[in-house]
C-alpha cells in the first residue's frame, strides 16, 4: 500500500562513517556487464554493494526509455526466488505506472496491466508474465509456479503461474474482502497460504481499524475465485516485546491492543488498531510477520490460524524515531546474498557481507535504506543507505 508521511530528517552520514505469458525464453547465460552503483548508494562498513540486474528495454543508468513503450518496465517491487542454488530463478515484479487499485491513472478507470521478469543467477532477464492490475506481491507456492497477487489498494486479483508450461490462470475473490480495501503480500506456512489486507477501511469516528488484517487464501473448486477467512483483526491484543520504544502502556500480562500510538493517525495520534497493514514474512522461527508499514511496527504470529495462535509485536526505531520499513527478512543459514529492489531508480541491489550474512539474523528496508534488526528493543542499524525508494528484498539460497 502506498503511503505518505512526513518524517523526522534524519542523517545517516555519521552512521556510515561509524560501521500475458512467458516469453524471452532465453538459457542461462554469463553475467551481464556491469552496472555503475549510483554515487549516492554506499554500504557500511564489513558490506559491499553492486547491482545484479536492472528492467529489460533500460539501457542506461538512470533507464532513459519511455515507461508507456513496450518492453520498458519500471518500479521494480516484490521480488522471490524459485528453486534453490544455481540452477534457481528470481522473480520481481515491476509496477509501472498503474494505480495501487489496479486501473491504469486517476483519470483513467480501465484495468492495467503489469510484469512479473524471471531472471538466472547472474542477473540475465528469461521470461516475462504479464499480469492484470498492479502486482504487489508473490508468493513461491512450489518449485513452478508462482502465486501472484495485484491490486492492494482495491480490486485483488490472483493470477497463478505455472513458469513450466508458462500456463496462467487468474482468480478473484468470491466475496468483497472484510476490511475493505484490497490485498498485498502473501506467505505459506503448512501448507496455508496467508495474506495480509491492506488500505483498510478506519472507523469514521475512531480512526480506529477492528477488521482483518490477515486472512487465509484457499482457491475455489470453481476455478476462478479465491475464499478469504480472517486470521487476525486490527485491533487484537498482543505481548509488546519493547513497549517503551512506542510509549506503549500494557496490561498486568504485558499485551496491548495493536498500533503505534507514536505514530500520527490523521490529525490525532492513533487511538489503537493497525493503520497499514501491508508486507509479510516467515521468521526463523517459522511465525508469520505482519508489517504494518506507517505504524512502524512488525506483528509475529505464532500458529496462524490455529486455536493456539498468539500475537506479539515489535515497534522499528532508528535513532530513537519511529522507522517504517517495506520488506523485512531472516538470514538461512545458506545465504549467498542479498537482493533488493529499489523503485525509484528501476535498480535490483546485490548486498554481501565480508564475513556472511550470520543465520537468524534480521533485516529490514524503507526510507532509502537497509537495516539490520535488534529483534528484542526494535533498534535498526542502517548497513545500505542512499537508495531512491527500497521495496523488495530477498536473501538468496
Amino acid at each position: 500500500m502506498n503511503f505518505t508521511k512526513s518524517l523526522l530528517a534524519i542523517s545517516l552520514t555519521s552512521a556510515l562513517a561509524a560501521c500475458g505469458g512467458g516469453d524471452n525464453n532465453n538459457p542461462s547465460t554469463p553475467a551481464q556487464p556491469s552496472i555503475a552503483v549510483p554515487s549516492s548508494v554506499n554500504a557500511t562498513s564489513g558490506y559491499s554493494v553492486t547491482v545484479f540486474a536492472q528492467a529489460p528495454g533500460k539501457s542506461s543508468n538512470p533507464p532513459a526509455c519511455d515507461p508507456a513503450s513496450p518492453g520498458c518496465y519500471t518500479k521494480p517491487d516484490s521480488i522471490v526466488q524459485l528453486g534453490t542454488g544455481s540452477a534457481s530463478s528470481m522473480l520481481v515484479a515491476y509496477g509501472d505506472n498503474v494505480q495501487p487499485n489496479g486501473t491504469v491513472s486517476s483519470t483513467n478507470s480501465a484495468t492495467g496491466t503489469t510484469q512479473i521478469v524471471q531472471y538466472d543467477m547472474n542477473g540475465n532477464a528469461q521470461k516475462t508474465y504479464t499480469v492484470p492490475g498492479h502486482n504487489d506481491g508473490m508468493l513461491a507456492y512450489d518449485s513452478h509456479t508462482i502465486w501472484a497477487m495485484s491490486n492492494e489498494d482495491a480490486n485483488p486479483t490472483l493470477v497463478v503461474i505455472d513458469v513450466t508450461s508458462g500456463k496462467m490462470t487468474t482468480y478473484t475473490a468470491d466475496a468483497a474482502p472484510a476490511h475493505g480495501g484490497g490485498l498485498d503480500d502473501l506467505q505459506m506456512i503448512n501448507g496455508q497460504v496467508f495474506v495480509s489486507g491492506s488500505n483498510p477501511t478506519l472507523d469514521a469516528s475512531t480512526n480506529l481499524y477492528d477488521g482483518p488484517a490477515i486472512y487465509t487464501l484457499a482457491l475455489n473448486s470453481t476455478g476462478s475465485t479465491f475464499h478469504l477467512t480472517p486470521v487476525l483483526t486490527g485491533n487484537a491484543r498482543a505481548q509488546v516485546i519493547n513497549p517503551s520504544a512506542a510509549g506503549v502502556t500494557v496490561d498486568a500480562s504485558g499485551t496491548a491492543m495493536l498500533g503505534n500510538p507514536l505514530v500520527p493517525n490523521g490529525s490525532t495520534n492513533n487511538p489503537g488498531g493497525l493503520q497499514d497493514p501491508d508486507s509479510m514474512a516467515t521468521d526463523s522461527a517459522g511465525n508469520l510477520v505482519l508489517d504494518s508499514q506507517a505504524d512502524s511496527e512488525l506483528v509475529f504470529v505464532s500458529n496462524p490460524g490455529a486455536a493456539n495462535q498468539s500475537v506479539k509485536e515489535l515497534f522499528l526505531t532508528l535513532y530513537s524515531n519511529p522507522w517504517p520499513v517495506d520488506d523485512t527478512r531472516w538470514a538461512p543459514a545458506s545465504s549467498q546474498f542479498m537482493l533488493v529492489t529499489d523503485t525509484g531508480s528501476g535498480l535490483i541491489y546485490k548486498i554481501t557481507s565480508a564475513s556472511g550474512f550470520k543465520a537468524g539474523s534480521m533485516y529490514s528496508n524503507g526510507q532509502g535504506t537497509v537495516l539490520q534488526d535488534d529483534p528484542t528493543t526494535g533498534d535498526m542499524t542502517p548497513i545500505m543507505t542512499g537508495m531512491s525508494s527500497p521495496h523488495g528484498m530477498l536473501f538468496v539460497q
